[in-house]
């Protein structure tokens, strides 16, 4: 048996391969993330007011794990502009898990008339929402949602 080699062939099959896999990376790269919001009655770190919690891998998740004595638009806006810090400083797709400990919080005048409104009703949504086991937390009350896009976040 005689085995000849076909370079165009093999370079038609090699251009093929690789934009297929681009393909793949690019739709990975754009698969919308999910957001939890959760309020539980503690957390790990008893000094701070919240925590957000990214998870490494393409199919990690964000959790955003708010105190429930402080559980209010303001600290909840914190939390979603240091969510949106980090991801414009390390991107969506980590390679290790990041979390972020808040103690302090932005002040409610500083928020505009629509982030107040936004992080109202997520804060409203949550006070109503059943409690579950969250891993890591415990039982809390949680909201799950796709995460903001970076282009249209502003600040919440």
């Amino acid at each position: 048996m005689r085995c000849t080699f076909h370079p165009r062939r093999a370079l038609r099959c090699a251009i093929l391969l690789l934009c297929a896999t681009l393909a793949s990376a690019r739709a990975a790269a754009q698969a919308p993330f999910n957001l939890t919001i959760a309020v539980a009655p503690r957390l790990a770190d008893s000094a701070a007011r919240a925590m957000i919690v990214r998870d490494a891998g393409p199919n990690g998740g964000t959790l955003i794990v708010l105190r429930a004595d402080a559980a209010d638009a303001a600290m909840l806006a914190t939390a979603l502009t240091s969510l949106q810090r980090s991801r414009r400083k390390l991107g969506d797709l980590l390679q290790y898990q990041v979390v972020i400990t808040l103690l302090g919080h932005r002040s409610t005048s500083s928020l505009t008339l629509d982030e107040r409104r936004r992080v109202d009703d997520y804060v409203s949504r949550l006070r109503n929402a059943p409690a579950v086991f969250v891993d890591g937390v415990g039982l809390a009350k949680t909201v799950t949602m796709p995460m903001p896009s970076l282009a249209s976040a502003s600040g919440s």
